[in-house]
């Protein structure tokens, strides 16, 4: 059966953006042709930076031709379908896309697909390599040839391969083991992170190493190699990414570039030797040879001016600095009025994280937003708490306030690998701390009051209005709050063990926030991060919808615990002994739903066995929660509510609770309010039956979490 070739040529895409459209369209043709009863092999998507492509093998024909038809009706979908971060449009069509796309294949077997997009219209031609020398364009014989014919043209269209020769380079440049000029002195490392690899694979077609030696003399003057590495790297990885070889010794002798060309060709069809050794007067390896040394001056002169006063200083200039403008024009004060910020609450998460000593704690605080007063962090903003902490340690401040600043923007192990300098944190050894966490989630949880009071949250708070497409212009969305969003406030407070309620300490610091112009109360931010733990739940952490509603009836601040509750409950959930429970606490709630909102009663007016049976075992149930509820054990204290199960089905069976004098009423109301909230300390049970057995109801704004 002949296969499917969809390809979009495209104006360079956006190197991170690549995988992600590449993963919507293998999804979205997976959907498609299934609704169409179309039968295939299996699916492959291809990228690089000029073309994203769908490859489809051994696709059923059907009768006739129809198949063709089909397609031409399916294809377009596909593509409209993708939803990049940004869109643009290039034309009077209509058609928007990440970059302005430039042609179009589409080959069912060896035949064209008639389709039309825009001012498009699908044929077998596609685009070769612009720098490689080679023919600009190339026909497509057949949708089977793809790859082949376009590796023939140095356009490695898999990035699988195309990572794989990056990292084959990498390593051949480190262990001393190529003999064509590629290899560095042994035993060095090639400082990249993963962000950096992804950026490097998706920026060419066809990857070619070039190593270029830096000597320790430039025209008679230091080479800068002497600088941080971090600052070296940050340096480095502006524009075309350079990576650095940095030895046991720290020093970096060389650094590894990758041009978009075959190995032996450069522009003008000459000899190139690929790897060229530092010798070499190729074109390119001159080029970057420029680049490199260009960066590395304009690093040392912005650290040599920053290492002119002390680092303490720069925390009176943070009084002159806006903190960021966030969508809607909202500011949220000075970075001082931040830092002040930061300092309250971290004394207060202190507390909770515990082995924290105060006056570093505070420290570390003061000094943790003082490097984005400094001009190297200007130059290179990736260097922010990196190069805090580097100055920081430079002025023999304490080591831990040194690597609390230089961490607390990713002050976790789990956020690590999107930083580079993390590395040098765990290549020097410094000592962990608590700090750091400290003053991370102090940082992250200032950011969130200070958006949600400006105004910036989805209308109504509603999940509806948390999905992408439902917010607004001026709403506050998840990735205006990275790296120093809500989803690591949650995640770091989880992987943390934070014992803290968040909401609560956001709610008793809201004078902290009296200089700020403010458009919602403290409740707002209550009400914000209540929906926002919800969404986390039910899309990070896979929590089924019937648990989370039964979480909702409860406080919510905890992130911690409330996970350890929604854990105890999924495990719980599907056992006949607990679903009975549940039930029998349904009926509960439903009697004092809207009837009664305290718990005071007096047990000595129980007149009935049943009641007095109920009661005794509520004493002995109260009195076996304290301890796991302390300890968090959850499961634990679940297991200790099953017994009242006979006792709480005695009761309902034989004490009509409406039915009696007011004042016996109100006791019995009030005992049940008691026996409710114990067993809201770990949730709403009856939501957990009424919700797994019929659709959530209207109070549940989880839409489509089941």
């Amino acid at each position: 059966m002949p296969d499917l070739l969809f390809e979009i040529g495209i104006e360079d895409m956006p190197a991170l953006e690549a995988p992600c459209l590449a993963a919507q369209l293998s999804k979205g043709a997976n959907q498609a042709f299934a609704q169409q009863n179309l039968n295939y092999a299996r699916i492959e998507v291809f990228y690089t930076p000029r073309r994203l492509a769908l490859l489809v093998h051994d696709l059923d024909k059907g009768p006739g031709t129809t198949t063709i038809a089909l397609l031409a009706e399916i294809l377009p979908g596909l593509l409209t379908g993708l939803r990049p971060i940004r869109s643009m449009r290039w034309d009077s069509s209509g058609l928007t896309f990440v970059r302005p796309i430039r042609w179009l294949v589409c080959l069912y077997g060896d035949e064209v697909v008639p389709l039309t997009m825009g001012e498009l219209r699908a044929d077998r031609v596609t685009c070769g390599s612009r720098l490689s020398g080679s023919k600009e364009w190339v026909v497509l014989r057949d949708a089977s040839d793809y790859k082949a014919t376009l590796e023939e043209v140095s356009i490695i269209v898999d990035a699988n391969e195309r990572r794989k020769r990056v990292d084959l380079a990498l390593t051949t440049a480190t262990t001393g083991s190529a003999t064509d000029g590629m290899s560095t002195d042994p035993g060095g490392e090639c400082w990249v992170s993963e962000e950096m690899l992804v950026r490097v694979v998706n920026s060419v077609e066809y990857p070619t190493p070039i190593v270029v030696r830096i000597p320790p003399l430039v025209n008679g003057a230091p080479a800068c190699l002497d600088l941080p590495v971090e600052v070296v790297q940050a340096a480095l990885s502006t524009g075309r990414i350079f990576i650095p070889i940095v030895l046991p010794d720290r020093t970096i002798p060389a650094f590894i570039g990758f041009c978009d060309r075959p190995s032996g060709e450069d522009s003008s069809g000459e000899c190139l030797s690929g790897e060229c050794p530092s010798g070499d007067t190729g074109f390119i390896h001159a080029g970057f040879e420029r680049a490199i040394l260009a960066r590395l001056r304009d690093a040392r002169f912005f650290f040599d001016r920053d290492r002119q006063r002390p680092f303490a200083e720069y925390v009176r200039k943070l009084r002159n600095i806006d903190d960021a403008i966030h969508p809607g024009g909202c500011r949220f004060g000075s970075l001082w009025e931040k830092t002040e910020r930061i300092r309250a609450l971290a004394a207060e998460i202190a507390t909770a994280v515990g082995e924290t000593p105060r006056e570093l704690v505070d420290r570390a605080a003061f000094l943790c937003k003082a490097d984005l007063a400094t001009e190297l962090v200007r130059a290179f903003p990736e260097l922010r708490g990196v190069a805090g902490g580097i100055y920081a340690e430079l002025d023999k401040e304490p080591i831990e306030v040194a690597l609390a600043i230089r961490r607390h923007y990713f002050a976790d192990t789990a956020f690590a690998d999107t930083a580079f300098a993390d590395k040098a944190v765990v290549k020097d050894r410094l000592p962990s701390s608590n700090i750091a966490v400290v003053i991370g989630l102090a940082d992250m949880l200032d950011t969130i009051v200070c958006a949600v009071l400006a105004g910036l949250h989805p209308n109504g708070l509603q999940s509806d209005d948390l999905q992408p497409n439902g917010l607004q212009s001026n709403d506050l969305q998840p990735n205006d709050l990275q790296p120093n969003g809500l989803p690591d406030l949650i995640d770091l407070a989880v992987q943390q063990e934070i014992d803290l309620d968040f909401i609560a300490l956001a709610e008793q610091s809201i004078d902290i926030y009296a200089p700020l112009k403010k458009k919602t109360g403290p409740e707002g931010v209550g009400r914000f991060l209540t929906e926002y733990v919800r969404r986390a739940l039910k899309e990070r952490y896979q929590i089924p919808a019937a648990v989370i509603a039964a979480l909702s009836a409860t406080k919510m601040g905890n992130f911690y615990r409330v996970l350890k509750r929604a854990h105890a409950l999924v495990e719980w959930q599907n056992q006949p002994k607990f679903q009975a429970l549940a039930t029998s606490f349904a009926k509960v709630r439903k009697i004092i739903a809207g009837a009664v909102d305290t718990a005071q009663y007096e047990p000595g007016r129980f007149v009935e066995e049943a009641e007095q049976g109920l009661w005794r075992e509520y004493l002995k149930a109260d009195g076996r929660l304290r301890r796991p509820l302390e300890e968090g054990d959850y499961k634990g204290a679940i297991e200790h509510l099953i017994p009242l199960q006979g006792a709480l089905d005695r009761y309902l069976g034989e004490v009509v609770v409406t039915a009696a004098a007011a004042d016996l009423k109100r006791n019995r109301l009030g005992f049940l309010r008691a026996l409710a909230d114990l067993f809201l300390t770990v949730g709403d049970l009856g939501a957990i039956v009424e919700i797994s057995s019929s659709r959530p109801p209207a109070h549940d704004n989880l839409q489509g979490a089941e």
